[in-house]
């Protein structure tokens, strides 16, 4: 998923590759901000496009202590 301050910092070429990518229609014809906003809200709109631009990393999963056995005496 992108952020608009990382989609702000790159350039119109890096930001029309993205929307080809998104397959968002009438791209080339976008100034910057534009495209910007129009790859928000397509983000927006189609939540299954972000499982693919931003992975989402597994907490490591934690194992309960171990129980000792009763002693016998």
């Amino acid at each position: 998923m992108f952020e608009i301050s990382k989609l702000k910092e790159k350039k119109l070429p890096e930001l029309q590759e993205i929307a080809q990518e998104l397959k968002i229609s009438k791209f080339k014809t976008l100034k910057k901000l534009d495209l910007v906003y129009k790859i928000l809200d397509h983000q927006a709109s189609n939540p299954e496009t972000n499982k693919k631009e931003a992975p989402k990393k597994e907490a490591p999963k934690k194992e309960a202590p171990k129980k000792e056995a009763p002693k016998k005496e």
